[in-house]
């Protein structure tokens, strides 16, 4: 199969129960029930996404499609997102692992399809920007969720938090930092750490919605919300099963960070029968994830070789300049490139450094605000870099692509946040 067939959607290092939920989309009601069920394959391999490119023409199509002929398709779309919210928010405190897996997977698929219909609504307002006194970004970086996310509301509370109330405000938040179980939760000293950095300033900007461009915003502004609300509320859920999961690993002599190579099928399995995959112990040496015939596949091996053959896309990492899209100005910023491809290493970062990553994801928020800028491969209007940055006023560049690739810990670089566009003044 030729590389031009496949687009590469992003990478996020993951273990295989955050890749099994995610692609165990095939069968949940955001895709069978939308209209969105003509995805065929989407392959995980070492945390590398690709989507067929037939698949996102047609969802640019499908997008089109809705908001000129069938705007209230976005009403249905969005109310099953809520009612998918509220289904994970009841598996707490029920001790029943399957049910969350199961809620989780119907809950995490509504955000799966919110990326795919992002690339189709960002299309569409590229198209209603032509001819027009306004661009792309100034469209984009207006739009923000329509209600306060639970990342939202904690970065509110800090900023009113004294210090009688820290441990209190820990039990509450102490999921914070995680995310589909990786990452580390909250902790006192990480919450005084936060205050000494906090930007006390709150400003509240109105919106100024451009003439016809109000449906935009309004399925901009849903999207952005339903999207970041739904895997914090999964995230913020996931942390109170944690205990469950790692038990049903040391009852099988497997540590927590063994228990996280299983699927959530295989956990059940585990949990039940006290089987192993074949391939487990292989997985620690790179695994991809495909959803084969309604089935979660593990591939390993020369399969997962021959997979990434087949996608990989050759690009020069000789560059000196890249672009990107603007999330949240803040001028010319020059600084020290960080690579983050995992939160556990957002600990690197010193005040001022330019943290670049494929995505920033909820785990990513503690520690954020020492930075100077943030650059992202990914883009789009609902991005979590995006949406973040506003709330916390960090200059951001989203969309650029390739920023992981070319750029390296230790460059020296200057990030045009007004104009999207990075340059390598020295490389490290």
């Amino acid at each position: 199969m030729e590389n031009n067939k496949w687009n590469h959607f992003g990478r996020w290092i993951e273990p295989v129960l955050s890749s099994g939920i995610w692609l165990d989309f095939r069968n949940t009601s955001a895709f069978t029930v939308t209209g969105l069920d003509f995805f065929g394959e989407i392959r995980q391999l070492k945390g590398h996404y690709y989507l067929r490119e037939e698949d996102i023409e047609k969802v640019i199509v499908f997008v089109k499609e809705k908001i000129e002929k069938n705007i209230k398709w976005f009403d249905g779309f969005f109310q099953l997102c809520e009612e998918k919210n509220k289904e994970v928010a009841s598996a707490e405190g029920k001790n029943d692992i399957g049910n969350f897996f199961k809620s989780a997977v119907e809950a995490a698929n509504c955000t799966m399809a919110i990326e795919f219909l992002d690339v189709g609504v960002e299309k569409y307002i590229e198209k209603m920007c032509e001819g027009k006194n306004t661009t792309v970004p100034e469209i984009i970086s207006q739009i923000k969720p329509f209600e306060k996310t639970l990342l939202i509301q904690y970065q509110k509370e800090l900023k009113e938090l004294t210090n009688k109330e820290i441990k209190y405000f820990v039990k509450k938040w102490e999921w914070v930092g995680t995310h589909f179980f990786m990452g580390q939760p909250l902790t006192e000293k990480k919450v005084k750490n936060e205050l000494k950095h906090i930007n006390q300033e709150i400003i509240e900007k109105k919106n100024k919605i451009p003439e016809g461009f109000e449906d935009i915003f309004y399925v901009g502004s849903k999207m952005a919300f339903y999207r970041s609300y739904i895997v914090e509320q999964i995230d913020r859920v996931a942390y109170t099963y944690w205990p469950m999961i790692k038990n049903i690993g040391e009852k099988n002599n497997l540590s927590w960070e063994e228990v996280l190579y299983l699927n959530h099928y295989e956990i059940i399995e585990l949990k039940n029968k006290g089987k192993l995959p074949e391939n487990f112990s292989e997985r620690k040496n790179g695994f991809g994830a495909i959803n084969s015939g309604g089935q979660i596949k593990v591939i390993v091996g020369q399969e997962l070789i021959r997979m990434l053959e087949e996608c990989e896309e050759k690009i020069d990492k000789n560059i000196s300049e890249i672009k990107g899209m603007v999330a949240c100005k803040g001028g010319k910023i020059k600084g020290v490139v960080k690579i983050i491809e995992e939160s556990k290493y957002i600990s690197k970062m010193n005040k001022g450094d330019i943290l670049v990553a494929n995505e920033t994801t909820p785990d990513y928020v503690i520690g954020m605000k020492i930075v100077g800028a943030i650059i992202t491969n990914q883009g789009g209007i609902t991005s979590h870099a995006a949406i973040i940055s506003r709330e916390m006023k960090i200059p951001c560049i989203i969309g650029t692509k390739i920023a992981t690739k070319v750029l390296k810990d230790g460059d020296w670089v200057e990030a045009d946040t007004d104009k999207g566009v990075v340059k390598i003044l020295k490389k490290a």
